[in-house]
């Protein structure tokens, strides 16, 4: 989308990107990202509604939706998704470098042990394992980084006085 426009699709659009777009910061592309997280984890967009206005309310007044408790999603992830999701910007990652030292810091905590399971309940071959929406979701969140970087450089040399691409000579 444009800077400082109120185009995106509702799900993932932050509550301040809904109440006035021309206030917007990487904060709003770090909220988007983490609704795309949850989508992930999940199989279900954080907010659900009928119409569009019933989606933009729920952005706007609910508080963020939980990552059910009977997935394999860890805590730490549940609290990195949530973080992501705070209606206030404050309370969000100030930059996208600060999540992914976060995600980097989760990435190096060690693994669980895999509890044993019985021949009976071992998955099949070529079956995908539980966990694998998360390693998807943390890979999609690391690769989604370097665009977010150059967004936010591009914003810092407009904000600066760098020229705008409408200004520029041909």
């Amino acid at each position: 989308t444009l800077s400082h426009t109120g185009i995106g699709t509702p799900v993932y659009m932050s509550p301040e990107q809904i109440k006035d777009a021309k206030r917007v910061d990487v904060r709003a592309d770090l909220y988007s990202l983490g609704a795309t997280f949850y989508h992930m984890l999940t199989d279900s967009p954080p907010y659900r509604g009928e119409t569009v206005y019933e989606v933009l309310n729920q952005v706007l007044n609910e508080p963020p939706p939980e990552i059910p408790g009977t997935t394999s999603v860890s805590m730490a992830t549940r609290q990195l998704c949530r973080r992501l999701l705070a209606k206030d910007p404050d309370q969000r990652y100030p930059t996208a470098r600060a999540l992914l030292d976060e995600l980097e810091a989760l990435d190096t905590q060690p693994a669980r042990s895999a509890a044993r399971q019985e021949p009976s309940t071992a998955p099949q071959a070529g079956s995908r394992p539980k966990s694998w929406p998360l390693g998807l979701a943390i890979a999609v969140l690391a690769a989604s980084l370097p665009m977010l970087l150059a967004a936010m450089l591009s914003d810092a040399g407009k904000q600066a006085g760098g020229p705008d691409s409408s200004q520029r000579e041909a």
